[in-house]
């Protein structure tokens, strides 16, 4: 069993075609396009759109949530605090947040294949 979570905060519980386990071409018609795999800490996977910032994919805020990505304030004072420590912090990120964005699968590693 796995989890879809769409971009306005909806989730729906799916279950592979086959009843095992999940194949290229449905995690693509889930995600709508190439996907991205982003590894999670409890050992699960979340598979997204590879391009979906690129083509204006709206953000998913429980997915970024899920995927442990810090938000622009949780990066601030991290960089502050290694600044304290006397470190020259270069921020390549221009400020922004990294995000997931479009609809996301979450499932077991095993479940992909």
């Amino acid at each position: 069993m796995a989890t879809v979570y769409y971009t306005d905060g909806t989730t729906k519980e799916v279950t592979p075609a086959n009843g095992s386990d999940f194949r290229l071409k449905e995690v693509q018609a889930i995600v709508g396009g190439y996907v991205e795999v982003v590894y999670l800490e409890n050992g699960d996977i979340m598979l997204v759109n590879e391009e979906s910032k690129l083509i204006g994919l709206d953000r998913n805020e429980e997915a970024t949530r899920l995927a442990g990505f810090p938000t622009a304030e949780e990066r601030w004072k991290a960089k502050r605090v290694w600044e304290e420590m006397g470190y020259s912090i270069i921020d390549a990120t221009g400020g922004e947040e990294d995000y997931i964005a479009g609809t996301a699968l979450v499932c077991k590693n095993e479940e992909f294949r």
